[in-house]
């Protein structure tokens, strides 16, 4: 008994070591963090306190995917545990806490590319329209949540994380915490700036540019449950439609208007141009008269 307990606490250690490394060395968010810890703890359970982590093979990783598999979790879902356990075990190899990767040669689980759901133009300025309808003290507030969603294309975690000293008025731009906690200053659209200068005129420098009904900052959750609120006042679906959608429908709107991907790519935060051209899908007229304009 003593012997598994040892074994659990050693692995607690490794654990804990290696989300410090996450958050230190890598600079990942805490909800990146907390969802590798939760990767890796679930294979701990898998593994039982009997297998000390050292002694992992390959075998046990396939059994661990395997077990995955009849969970019901979805190839992505697969896919994810498994590049944080070769992390985790990368990081293990460099720390000269075992010989090799038990993941390496261990393919990742294939999965389906989706096309991206996002609002076209006209969506977003039939929901805009309704926010205008809006007869509640929250009116101004939740019109301009949207317009930045829609004008900037940040990602909601950006959004609800903006205060007002990250705005520039003067040099039109704000200062964004991005995915992977770097810090980036993007441009706000000439007419966005007016109404972000209107709406946070005379609050303190230091508060949140939103704050809910409770006077603390507005959570994600709140904003998405707006968001299907003026869907359905809008008489839009909302199969698919998340708040991410909104984003997405920002660089399809700007690859459809000739922006080039690399502009596109900064504006959006993508790390990689990869995650930039999976708007191409939308452009297919755009890229039939591009074509059309090489014919010799």
């Amino acid at each position: 008994m003593l012997a598994d307990d040892n074994k659990n606490a050693k692995m607690q250690k490794y654990i804990s070591q290696y989300t410090s490394y996450l958050e230190i060395e890598k600079c990942l968010s805490s909800t990146t963090i907390k969802i590798y810890r939760n990767d890796i703890v679930e294979f701990q359970r898998y593994l039982g306190d009997k297998k000390p982590i050292e002694g992992t093979t390959r075998d046990r990783i396939r059994g661990f995917l395997v077990f995955l598999t009849r969970k019901h979790n979805q190839p992505i879902t697969r896919r994810r545990k498994l590049t944080t356990l070769r992390s985790f075990f990368e990081y293990l190899t460099n720390e000269k806490k075992i010989r090799e990767n038990p993941t390496k040669t261990i393919a990742l689980p294939r999965v389906a590319i989706k096309e991206p759901s996002y609002f076209t133009e006209r969506e977003i300025k039939k929901i805009i329209t309704q926010i205008r309808k809006d007869k509640t003290r929250f009116k101004e507030r939740n019109l301009t949540i949207f317009k930045v969603l829609a004008e900037t294309g940040l990602r909601i975690g950006e959004m609800v994380g903006l205060d007002i000293k990250d705005l520039d008025f003067k040099n039109k731009t704000m200062r964004v915490k991005r995915k992977g906690n770097y810090i980036q200053r993007i441009p706000i659209p000439n007419s966005l700036a007016k109404d972000l200068r209107e709406f946070t005129k005379n609050k303190g420098f230091n508060n949140p540019v939103f704050i809910s009904s409770f006077k603390s900052r507005i959570t994600q959750r709140r904003v998405s449950m707006l968001l299907q609120v003026y869907i359905k006042k809008a008489g839009e679906s909302q199969e698919g439609k998340t708040i991410h959608s909104i984003r997405h429908g920002f660089c399809s709107r700007l690859l459809d208007k000739g922006v080039n991907l690399k502009t596109i790519q900064i504006l959006a935060g993508h790390r990689s141009i990869a995650t930039t051209e999976r708007y191409l899908h939308i452009a297919k007229e755009r890229l039939r008269q591009g074509i059309e304009m090489a014919q010799i």
